[in-house]
């Protein structure tokens, strides 16, 4: 409690901080502490919407099969010099096989064909360089 002060004022300052603190300690189990709800679940069914469209924009992240499609691929020969120089698929660092098919994106990076359709249907981004494929 706080000191009292000559104006008498110490009184309502130490009420005020108990008060404070019983709000910081308090739960009534009501988690919607705005005054002009009159439903005590209508934040939870608002933050249940948000979320739900957050996983529905967040399911759609990345690239459509049509986009994914229009990055070319080719079958990797051993001699094939447009073949990655390192013939490794940094997605699952495997090296590259002949007759593997490989895909080739924008930046100019090759991957197995399998794994960047996979990364690209959660990610618009080179999972080597970052970046935007979009």
């Amino acid at each position: 409690m706080s000191e009292e002060h000559s104006d008498g004022s110490g009184f309502h300052e130490a009420m005020n901080e108990e008060a404070d603190e019983e709000d910081k300690c308090s739960f009534d189990g009501n988690l919607n502490h705005s005054s002009n709800d009159e439903s005590p679940t209508g934040s939870l069914n608002s933050g249940y919407d948000d979320l739900i469209i957050l996983d529905e924009s967040a399911s759609k992240k990345g690239l459509t099969e049509t986009e994914i499609k229009k990055f070319p691929t080719y079958t990797y020969l051993s001699s094939d010099k447009t073949a990655n120089p390192d013939g490794c698929c940094s997605i699952c660092i495997s090296s590259f096989e002949v007759g593997e098919i490989i895909r080739e994106i924008i930046c100019g990076h090759e991957f197995h064909r399998d794994c960047i359709d996979k990364w690209l249907i959660a990610s618009t981004k080179c999972p080597y360089c970052n970046k935007q494929l979009r």
